[in-house]
């Protein structure tokens, strides 16, 4: 499906080059180079899909002339193409295109002519007018009779164009599979070198299969960041069915560690193990599960996310299998822009699971889950490595280590305790209503086959001055309920008002902190970020201090080397310099340890004690209780119970009042 899109991409370009400059039969014949080593390397069917996509964009562009382009190019890219890969010759080539694209070629075009009256008399008309040009001038030099045959023949093939042009089209055909055989056949030399030969599902390094086992570190130091003491010295060795679970804070070099044993990044590191090689993505190989999940999506639809890059690619039955090992049953038409954060961590482990990896690196791949879902992760990592997996992960949190795991401690012993939130007395004064929402739903993919309802009639009020927890498991509709109250997007039912006027989009009061901050993230110091995001300088090194960032220390300070906390405080600072009266934080506590948790909620009360707006997405269920005004949970997109302040959310919720403005 990758190859399908960049070839449709690339090919939907050439057309549109091709018309710009007025020279779309000379770029239809790369268009054809292109898809003929797409269908050399890949499946008649992806070259369909290629061909469809195309076809689809070049109506966009300006109807049948494109769509036409779109398809010739595919018919005859992707009929040589299949002569290369079944290694015929030129006879071979020439005669699978006269079998196939001349047929497809004579057919659009006589169907084309025959619908298009008009299109056809204007094209009959200038080829008599370009005759009678070349007659006028036979005649003045005593060629008559030769003018007079010309324009008799003319008209007879006139009037049998349904027969002349597909014969016409027979030398075209021949002429351009030839062409296409001999520049597609070097593109394809080349491609096959770099990426190795066609159905790997990833470029092979070493030699023969993967062999990421036994790892072996020696004496390791690293660095994570600048001005972060060195790690290590570290000897290290994993083995089939091992199960290492590496725990620490925020910052001590966990990910730097996974990403060394990944080969991503090893300075600092030497491997005993020689020249083995890792497999990174490749069947059999190592998986590496990033904080990020979402970076890791790429495809449109679970099911064909799932078995990216994997060939062949696994029956139905296996992908529904492990779909519901990971707890994604029957998800897999869902599309991957609607998934929450945790499920796109149950997809990234899912897809490891397909990938049979020998060695599985989990970097806090259940930072993003509710607690029952961490609980089925952890239980099936061990799994894993019961079953001969090498499983390693990372997490700061002692109690999501997995049973029976080896504990590798990283940077200071962390404290076995249940993340105590400072209890900050949540404000006594109810401030007037900044921003509700008015019997809130929405839909994702409204309006087509895929459609699924993620919130039902939600109803609520943020008054000014006062933070608000919105709890739930994953998949709960939290995430989206976020994005319409910051205008991101337009619920397909109800309205939402900030300030007593409609929401129709963004608002530069409304801010919102996304799952990962490092995506909103768009300069590369800590200073450029926040003066970009606040519009003024002048405001950045207060904000700053306010996050318990050192101006001095952090603020030429690269994004890329900060935790996932700091970088969290960053986008803070940036929202906080830029005025806003709202702040929406979508699972602010993701990856952070207990020290981050506890600077979170101290900075989140100095916040609302100057008279901003906040609200928290988490699907944890027992932070902030102790210092939210209100907690509201939502269960399956609808509210389910809001809350009085430090009520248990397992207990009764209280009856709602108008003035809180929550209607379950």
């Amino acid at each position: 499906m990758a190859d399908a899109a960049t070839t449709a991409a690339l090919v939907f370009a050439m057309i549109a080059t091709g018309r710009l400059l007025g020279a779309g039969t000379f770029f239809q014949l790369f268009e054809a180079v292109a898809v003929s080593v797409l269908a050399a390397r890949r499946r008649t069917r992806v070259v369909a899909y290629s061909g469809f996509s195309t076809a689809v964009l070049g109506i966009l562009l300006g109807g049948f002339g494109p769509v036409t382009q779109a398809v010739m190019a595919h018919v005859l890219g992707g009929t040589t193409g299949a002569a290369l890969r079944r290694r015929r010759g030129v006879a071979g080539t020439i005669g699978m295109n006269l079998a196939v694209t001349w047929p497809a070629m004579s057919l659009i075009s006589v169907g084309l002519l025959a619908v298009f009256t008009e299109i056809r008399s204007l094209w009959f008309d200038l080829a008599r007018n370009m005759w009678n040009g070349v007659a006028s001038i036979l005649g003045r030099i005593g060629l008559e009779g030769a003018a007079a045959a010309g324009t008799d023949l003319l008209e007879t093939l006139i009037g049998l164009w349904y027969v002349f042009i597909p014969l016409a089209q027979i030398p075209v055909v021949i002429v351009y599979a030839l062409l296409v055989r001999r520049l597609g056949g070097q593109v394809l030399r080349r491609v096959d070198r770099s990426l190795g030969p066609a159905g790997d599902p990833a470029p092979s390094h070493g030699v023969g299969a993967p062999n990421p086992l036994p790892v072996r570190i020696h004496q390791a130091r690293w660095r994570p960041a600048d001005g972060v003491p060195w790690m290590g010295p570290l000897d290290l060795e994993i083995t089939a069915g091992e199960h290492l679970s590496v725990v620490g804070p925020n910052g001590v070099g966990k990910t730097s560690l996974l990403h060394a044993l990944a080969r991503l990044g090893t300075a600092g590191f030497e491997f005993g193990d020689g020249t083995r090689d890792p497999g990174l993505g490749r069947v059999g190989g190592t998986a590496l599960i990033g904080q990020n999940p979402a970076a890791q999506v790429l495809a449109p639809r679970v099911s064909q996310d799932v078995v990216w890059g994997i060939l062949p690619p696994p029956g139905n039955d296996e992908i529904t299998r492990v779909l519901s090992e990971v707890g994604l049953e029957g998800m897999e038409d869902r599309d991957t822009s609607t998934l929450s954060g945790g499920e796109l961590q149950r997809l990234a482990v899912a897809n490891s699971l397909l990938r049979r990896a020998t060695v599985l690196l989990a970097d806090e791949a259940t930072a993003m889950l509710d607690p029952e879902g961490r609980a089925q992760v952890s239980d099936l990592l061990h799994d894993l490595s019961d079953r001969g997996t090498a499983v390693v992960q990372s997490t700061h949190r002692p109690e999501d280590t997995a049973r029976g795991s080896t504990i590798l401690t990283l940077g200071p012993t962390p404290a076995a305790v249940r993340d105590p939130v400072p209890t900050v007395p949540p404000s006594q004064a109810r401030g007037e209503p900044v921003l509700v929402a008015h019997d809130v739903s929405h839909t994702h993919d409204a309006g087509s086959p895929w459609a699924r309802p993620a919130l039902h009639g939600v109803s609520l009020v943020l008054r000014e001055g006062e933070m608000v927890l919105v709890k739930g498991s994953n998949g709960s509709g939290k995430t989206t309920l976020a994005w319409i109250l910051a205008g991101l997007i337009r619920p397909t039912g109800g309205r939402v008002t900030f300030a007593g006027s409609e929401l129709d989009g963004p608002r530069a009061q409304i801010g919102i902190a996304f799952q990962h901050p490092r995506l909103q993230m768009m300069r590369p110091t800590v200073r450029a970020e926040v003066a970009a995001s606040s519009g003024d300088e002048d405001q950045v090194d207060d904000a700053l201090d306010l996050m318990g960032l050192d101006p001095a220390r952090f603020g030429d300070r690269l994004v890329d080397t900060l935790s996932g906390g700091e970088q969290r405080r960053v986008v803070l600072a940036g929202l906080v310099a830029r005025g806003c009266r709202v702040l929406l934080l979508d699972e602010p506590l993701a990856g952070l340890d207990i020290e981050g948790r506890q600077l979170l909620a101290r900075l989140l009360a100095v916040l609302r004690n100057r008279g901003l707006t906040i609200a928290v997405v988490t699907h944890d269920p027992e932070w902030g209780l102790g210092a939210a005004d209100r907690t509201i949970e939502l269960a399956g997109g609808r509210i389910v119970g809001p809350h009085r302040p430090g009520a248990s959310d397992n207990s009764a919720p209280g009856t709602p009042t108008p003035t809180e403005g929550v209607h379950p």
